[in-house]
């Protein structure tokens, strides 16, 4: 028995040589991409089975031996590896969300912790995956996969965003949408967006709040696009290198780096984008830096920085008559050729954020940033020269409580935002130097515009019943201008200060859980969206008071359902939205729009979304998608300038759209990705005598990824966008008008057939 002891005690001995002593490893489980907490997630020993779960803040602790390698896993959500050394005090573990399960995943929609299935509101998630299905040149296709967003795509800088027919009616930009990236807003003080600045290799993952679904950020009429950074996963430590060459002198090359470490991570991006464009004056380059770290001091707080930078110079071809459209599609615009008309602009934003846990039930998150924007466009009628500085900061508290066993979860804060924009126009000399390009001449118009909003929100989630809960919220907004006229040449001072009514906008949902992976959803919310600076402005230049923001009402209800075992996702949603106030920009000159109020619309519509995998162990699946909208948008009352255009449709909105798509995944790293489109005809103006042809495009893109040794993973890849050559309108300016008896410019021609390949190599450092 002594015998048997001692050997008992040697083997003990020599099985914990070279280990440290048993120690409590502290750590959190949190969604790599927002860093919600992630409950009930299971963390196991994989070197003496045992393990542990983390609780309802994510948190866990775990008895063993150091080092230990854990396997860290979540529904919803890629397991992950973790090594752990003696040296970590308190371990952070991402996990990102998986492709196919994407329901479970932890959303952001009311800075309150909710499943995504579970948002009473449609809400879209765009993951890494889905962004990596086309060229990565423009994240146009994977928001046109979304049912209720048409994005219009005339080239890679003029672009613009419509949601549930909201922002249809913006001439040349993204407007009456609201963007942020890791809490920062994008969206300028004038409303416009161009999301089209960062490249998509910094982006991790998107969710679109369709409508004025969300009362936290602003209440927009048309909804929020959050855009997260491409963030490190645990112990991650890897650089990338990507390079694509394409048809039109298309050049994308990207540097990335990635780095997570106990409770350190660290991602940069650098991208640099060239394209000749297919059409005349039309070559494009862009730069763009891309830095975000996060770091947990404790287990009750996290600092995060952003910095964001972009140089862009894009030539602009402009749009062109229906006869150039059809015959000869590659033709810029006469006027723009001849003046080489562009677009240049440094830029960038920089923010910090900081989350605390005041209590175990209460913490309080606070951001602020500051931006800055140097530009130049020359145009055929004149020279813009621009600058606009911006600074701001988001503050809220989020709670938790029982009251009455009643679970209910509480948001509170606010949002203030302020930019100064100077601008002045000069004369274009073009036509004076021809085969120069633009010259500028004499100062024709010198102005400053102070810009400022505030929002203060509240919301309440309430979980009446295990199936039954509710959420209310309400948004204040106070939205004021000031312009200072600076050029005294001409007879009209544009001097004044425009403030909008206080506007208040409500919001009250219902879920209702027919299974744990059944939902059905309804939901009543108000939403406003102002005017921009020049909308307010009369054709004489001066400020018109009776000016409103459109404002309006959305009612829908909807379903979002997981079967066969997390395998199908479905996803239908019926809506009405009642626009009061309808903004119509009257174009009064080349480059001159002003705003007026003139009357009200009805958008109704029905969406529905399928996504289901089909797979063979590891070795191969087939996930076919689909996404489909029925839109039924009309004016309801709308008069101007004696024209009575009442029950007429929607300017610049298709009738129908429809994505299908089959992504295969192929035995020995091979990979297919079809993606097949079809939209209905746009009408091009608010009389519907002209409407822009219905189209289909088919897109395709094969792979083969691998790993070479123990550090390189090597993924090449080659594709054709628009395989069957169809000559469509990418995009479409509405209520274009003719100057000289030309006639209208309505259309933006999209891309003919294009051949791009790509090299992605990967090094674990």
């Amino acid at each position: 028995m002594k015998q048997l002891i001692k050997i008992s005690l040697l083997l003990t001995l020599v099985t914990s040589f070279g280990k440290a002593p048993g120690q409590s490893i502290r750590g959190r489980v949190l969604d790599g991409t927002n860093f919600q907490p992630l409950a009930h997630a299971s963390i196991f020993n994989l070197q003496d089975s045992t393990g542990t779960t983390s609780d309802e803040k994510g948190y866990f602790s775990l008895e063993t031996f150091l080092p230990v390698l854990l396997q860290v896993s979540h529904v919803g959500y890629d397991p992950q590896h973790v090594r752990v050394s003696a040296n970590d005090e308190m371990v952070i573990i991402t996990l990102q969300a998986q492709e196919t399960n994407l329901l479970e995943v932890i959303v952001r929609a009311s800075h309150i912790k909710e499943r995504y299935l579970d948002a009473p509101a449609t809400i879209n998630l765009i993951s890494r995956k889905q962004l990596e299905r086309n060229d990565e040149m423009i994240v146009t296709p994977a928001l046109n996969r979304i049912p209720g967003i048409y994005m219009h795509s005339g080239s890679l800088n003029t672009n613009r965003i419509t949601i549930r027919g909201v922002g249809a009616r913006t001439p040349y930009d993204t407007d009456k949408i609201k963007a942020y990236f890791d809490d920062i807003p994008l969206t300028s003080g004038e409303g416009t967006t161009a999301l089209e600045d960062i490249d998509l290799s910094a982006i991790q993952r998107i969710e679109v709040i369709k409508g004025p679904g969300s009362s936290v950020y602003g209440a927009g009429l048309g909804g929020v696009i959050n855009l997260h950074s491409r963030t490190a996963t645990t112990g991650e430590n890897v650089a990338h290198a990507k390079s694509t060459a394409g048809s039109y002198g298309l050049r994308r090359n990207v540097l990335q780096y990635l780095a997570g470490k106990g409770n350190k991570q660290l991602a940069v991006s650098y991208a640099n984008v060239h394209s000749d464009g297919f059409r005349e004056n039309n070559a494009y380059d862009r730069q763009s830096v891309v830095i975000t770290g996060h770091f947990f001091p404790n287990d009750r707080s996290k600092f995060s920085l952003l910095g964001l930078y972009t140089n862009l110079k894009a030539y602009i071809p402009s749009s062109i008559n229906y006869e150039t459209y059809k015959s000869s599609p590659e033709k810029a615009a006469f006027t723009w050729k001849q003046a080489r008309g562009y677009e240049a602009y440094d830029k960038a934003s920089a923010g910090f954020s900081y989350e605390y846990d005041l209590a175990r039930n209460i913490k309080h998150i606070s951001s602020t940033f500051v931006s800055f924007r140097y530009a130049d466009e020359p145009r055929p009628f004149d020279i813009l020269k621009e600058n606009t500085i911006g600074i701001g900061f988001r503050s809220r508290l989020v709670a938790e409580k029982e009251f009455f066993n009643i679970y209910s979860s509480f948001s509170l804060g606010m949002e203030y935002f302020n930019d100064w924009h100077q601008w002045a126009t000069y004369q274009n000399l073009y036509e004076q130097f021809p085969g120069q390009g633009s010259i500028a001449g004499g100062i024709l118009s010198d102005n400053e515009e102070a810009r400022q909003y505030y929002n203060l929100f509240a919301q309440a989630n309430l979980q009446f019943t295990p199936k039954l809960a509710a959420q209310f919220g309400l948004n204040f907004n106070n939205t004021s201008y000031t312009l200072t006229d600076l050029y005294p040449a001409d007879s009209i001072d544009q001097s004044g200060n425009y403030t909008f009514d206080h506007t208040w906008s409500p919001r009250m949902a219902l879920s209702y859980k027919i299974t744990q992976n059944n939902v059905l959803f309804a939901s009543v919310s108000h939403g406003f969206s102002p005017p921009s600076l020049a909308e307010t402005l009369t054709p004489e230049g001066r400020i018109n008071p009776d000016i409103q923001p459109e404002a309006g009402w959305s009612y829908e209800v909807g379903s979002k359902s997981s079967w066969l075992n997390g395998r199908l996702h479905t996803e239908v949603s019926i809506y009405r939205m009642e626009i009061e106030d309808l903004l119509v920009a009257e174009r009064v000159g080349p480059d001159t729009y002003v705003g007026v109020n003139a009357g009200r619309t009805i958008h109704n519509g029905l969406e529905a979304m399928v996504n289901f995998e089909i797979a063979d162990g590891v070795r191969w699946s087939v996930k076919p998608y689909l996404a489909a909208t029925f839109m039924d948008y009309k004016f309801d009352v709308f008069v101007h300038e004696d024209q009575d255009y009442s029950g007429n449709e929607l300017t610049g909105v298709p009738q129908q759209t429809l994505n299908f798509g089959l992504d295969m995944s192929l035995a020995k790293g091979f990979y297919l990705y079809f993606d097949y489109s079809y939209v209905g005809k746009i009408p091009l103006n608010d009389q519907n005598s002209a409407f822009s042809e219905s189209y289909n495009i088919l897109h395709g893109k094969a792979g083969y990824q691998t790993a070479i040794g123990q550090h390189f993973n090597v993924d090449v890849s080659f594709g054709v966008n628009n395989i069957t050559d169809e000559n469509y309108a990418a995009m479409v300016l509405v209520n274009a008008v003719g100057f000289g008896g030309s006639a209208p410019r309505y259309y933006y021609p999209g891309l003919p057939r294009n051949y791009y390949g790509s090299v992605l190599v990967s090094y674990k450092l």
